[in-house]
């Protein structure tokens, strides 16, 4: 997990990956910032196919310091 201003807006959008999603090859999900915490309208999950990665490998989103966004 982790944060920062992703699309400039001054905002922090939260970061939260999972390697274990997506038939094991993770998945990542962007959070916008709110006023005061993260929001959950317009989130977006990520995964390896729409970053243009293979879905095997040890391209993997999420866990063990392996390719993160």
């Amino acid at each position: 997990m982790s944060a920062g201003d992703v699309n400039r807006d001054g905002r922090p959008e939260l970061v939260v990956t999972a390697n274990g999603e997506n038939g094991y090859a993770g998945a990542a999900w962007i959070l916008p910032g709110g006023t005061t915490r993260p929001a959950t309208s317009g989130s977006k999950m990520l995964t390896t196919s729409q970053l243009g990665l293979p879905a095997s490998g040890w391209q993997l989103l999420g866990g063990d310091g392996l390719p993160l966004l």
